[in-house]
């Protein structure tokens, strides 16, 4: 049976930031789409930077009745090598020398003019704990801790808890942009707080803040479906949290906390304009409690002794663990581009202070934790780029700028500064060079003070 192989091009990948613009198109989209570092011009691939380009969206449901003509299927494969100081263990930053970050196929089928299903199959193995990591408790602590701290973050959560080969995603979507400005989706997605790539080089401070992937519900409207210019867009979504309430480990004999609930939910609202000079938009989202972020999980388990076996890779079983209060989060998005240069802004912050038995503001001991404070982490970062064409090979390059506070304990950096180049070597095949330099928190709230460079190169490819 002969499937059906659409190439993509990524000049969809501008359009990307602008959700708006993208069901302004004839056709309706089918999955969700985060991204970071959109540096390359109109029809430029830029897989060095992980983009995932689930491309059954941009194909009418075709009018054959064989199945095997109504399915898409389209992949990439990205190879990461690392140089530099890859010991510190930064959450979000992959500390393999080489690696597979991400081999994933997508498979789209438009079922008729109102449904679409997609199933996205993924691998990687830079989501491991550091060989070697030191697991001992952090010499800063005034006392023994009543478990093991570990002295590392991870590239990405999501596989941590499963490992192997995945369904990344699978949902289905109701949506016919002819007829309404309203959709649904049912299924594993990443739900609409932040925005980010799936799998960049090293996820971005706000990424580690707002990565969400959830068997979720969300029901969204845009009108810029009627409207090829200017609109505006939103959601609502609810999906169950991995982690339940109670009582850390850490906290007092007799503390008592009242049992929440364990269904989770959150918003998106935003506006934005495109034309073929001029792209902006701008959104605020809001989730209800934050332990559904998978780094804000992870940290909060670790941290409180209710999750030890996260650590331990794509070989751990996992999956859940205990948090004491309840966290509302916030996250801002802003994107702008014209003509060849861009410029991105995002903004994560939790609502309120976490308790001081799931996470601390700074450095802490078991003496005198409870007299201490429970952080309200946030992260921003602005990111700017310039696409060009020379020798005939679409390139790019980008600078960053990030920061975070109270995210000691979240495993972050304080600040990082970031540059980037891709160079489109031959068709479907990027390759990308990312320097990062990072500052840790000082001595005080927990860190080393000092300051590290990581050296990534991406060879990516993309097929179908």
């Amino acid at each position: 049976m002969k499937l059906k192989l659409v190439v993509v091009s990524m000049s969809v990948l501008g359009m990307i930031s602008c959700p708006f613009a993208m069901a302004a198109t004839q056709t309706t989209t089918t999955t969700k789409h985060k991204h970071h570092h959109h540096k390359a011009v109109a029809a430029a691939p830029v897989v060095y930077k992980g983009e995932r380009v689930y491309k059954g969206e941009e194909v009418a449901a075709p009018v054959i009745n064989d199945w095997y003509n109504r399915i898409i299927v389209d992949g990439g494969i990205n190879f990461d090598a690392k140089w530099g100081n890859r010991s510190l263990g930064y959450e979000g930053e992959n500390n393999q020398r080489l690696s597979l970050n991400d081999v994933h196929l997508n498979v789209t089928a438009p079922i008729n003019d109102w449904v679409k299903a997609f199933a996205s199959l993924s691998y990687d193995n830079a989501s491991q704990t550091l060989p070697g990591a030191n697991l001992a408790a952090n010499s800063l602590f005034l006392a023994t801790q009543p478990y093991v701290r570990p002295a590392t973050g991870v590239y990405d959560n999501i596989k941590d808890n499963i490992g192997g080969v995945v369904i990344e995603q699978g949902y289905i979507r109701f949506e016919n942009a002819n007829q309404l400005p309203v959709y649904m989706v049912l299924g594993k997605q990443f739900v609409d707080f932040g925005k980010y790539n799936l799998h960049p080089i090293t996820q971005p401070l706000t990424q580690v803040m707002s990565e969400t992937l959830r068997n979720a519900v969300t029901v969204g409207f845009n009108t810029a479906l009627s409207s090829p210019n200017i609109g505006v867009f939103g959601s609502l979504y609810g999906f169950d949290n991995q982690y339940t309430r109670g009582v850390s480990t850490l906290a007092p004999a007799g503390t008592t906390v009242s049992s929440g609930q364990k269904m989770n939910y959150g918003a998106q609202l935003g506006v934005g304009q495109t034309n073929d000079s001029f792209t902006w938009d701008l959104s605020a989202d809001y989730m209800y409690n934050m332990i559904g972020v998978e780094g804000i999980a992870y940290a909060v388990g670790i941290f409180n002794g209710s999750n030890l076996a996260a650590n331990v890779g794509n070989n751990g079983v996992a999956t859940g663990g205990t948090y004491q209060n309840k966290v509302s989060g916030f996250a801002l998005n802003a994107d702008l581009k014209t003509g060849p240069f861009d410029v991105e802004l995002r903004y994560v912050s939790a609502l309120q202070n976490f308790s001081v038995y799931d996470l601390s503001k700074n450095v802490y001991s078991t003496a005198t934790l409870g007299a201490g404070q429970g952080a309200k982490p946030w992260t921003a970062g602005i990111n700017a780029g310039y696409a060009f064409n020379a020798w005939e090979k679409n390139q790019d390059v980008y600078l960053g700028y990030e920061a975070s506070g109270n995210a000691v304990n979240l495993f972050l950096p304080q600040s990082r500064w970031l540059l980037g180049y891709g160079v489109d070597v031959l068709k479907n095949t990027n390759v990308g060079l990312e320097w990062d330099h990072d500052i840790a928190y000082g001595v005080s709230k927990g860190g080393s003070g000092n300051s590290s460079n990581q050296v990534g190169l991406r060879v990516g490819v993309k097929f179908g």
